[in-house]
């Protein structure tokens, strides 16, 4: 359902732009005819993440004690917190010459901070005792990341453009600290495995800043956990309470420059090499030319 949502709001900003630059010639982002760049080249994303928690009512949890009598583990309420992490990743992208519906792809690494923390007010089960139990706990995962992704891009100037991607990443915790504040029981140690593999789906404004340099403001999120399942959900289970990792981040994509010996000549086929520009399909369409009598 999530999935379906995130490609029609892709399709209604696809149709919004296609009607606002009908008719409209737009420049190339980046023409390979001057031989200068060539379609691919290094991207650098710094960034922050965020998570943001499912919130919780309150409840008890109860359990069969052997006696066929359900005895109560702990009653109150958890308040789940999400916090600001770091973000960078580093790799390559390649933009396809030809319109296809996807015009680019990006792969590399990334570092990725996912941290968190939930608090419990309540009473807790300590021998015969119900306690008053007011806890704390906080989460700070460190994760070596690979990224696979592909983009459909929707121009909107000569030099603004949307993008739309859905990509895998795999994803290991190298580094995890847990911290419990008061009184520690054990629905704190619930801890997501530190491996993830992921798809997840993006969108992000894009800005040529200059020649051969393009910018892109994005935000990402997964959207199903294929390892480890946890039932079609996509969010992260620690502690008492589910996360979803959000990705701010500013990809700096860097075209590389033609060497001097593949500057010979110009492009046997130069419509193929402009990215996209005025005949490209998403941005409205050729003109049709009248024919002369």
């Amino acid at each position: 359902m999530k999935k379906n949502i995130f490609l029609l709001f892709i399709a209604g900003l696809s149709a919004l732009s296609m009607q606002a630059q009908r008719g409209k010639q737009l420049s190339p982002l980046l023409n390979l005819n001057s031989g200068n760049y060539q379609n691919k080249g290094w991207l650098f994303a710094p960034g922050l993440t965020y998570t943001i928690p499912k919130a919780h009512e309150d409840f008890s949890y109860r359990v069969d004690n052997n006696e066929g009598v359900l005895d109560t583990l702990y009653s109150g309420s958890f308040d789940a917190q999400g916090k600001i992490g770091a973000y960078f990743g580093i790799g390559r992208f390649h933009f396809f010459k030809r319109n296809t519906f996807v015009d680019y792809i990006d792969y590399g690494l990334a570092y990725k901070m996912i941290r968190g923390g939930e608090s419990f007010d309540g009473r807790m089960r300590e021998d015969s005792l119900m306690l008053e139990t007011v806890n704390e706990g906080y989460f700070n995962r460190h994760n070596a990341s690979l990224f696979f992704n592909a983009y459909n891009i929707t121009q909107l100037s000569d030099y603004t453009f949307l993008q739309a991607g859905l990509g895998l990443n795999a994803d290991y915790a190298v580094f995890e600290k847990y911290e419990v504040d008061g009184l520690r029981t054990y629905h704190f140690d619930q801890r997501a495995d530190p491996f993830q593999f992921q798809a997840n789906a993006s969108l992000g404004f894009g800005y040529k800043a200059e020649r051969g340099v393009l910018l892109v403001a994005s935000v990402e999120t997964p959207i199903l956990n294929f390892v480890p399942f946890y039932d079609g959900k996509s969010t992260l289970p620690m502690f008492n309470s589910r996360y979803r990792p959000i990705i701010f981040s500013v990809r700096m994509m860097f075209f590389s420059r033609t060497k001097p010996a593949d500057c010979v000549g110009s492009n046997d086929n130069p419509r193929e090499a402009d990215l996209w520009g005025r005949d490209m399909k998403r941005g409205g369409g050729k003109k049709k030319r009248k024919k002369r009598r």
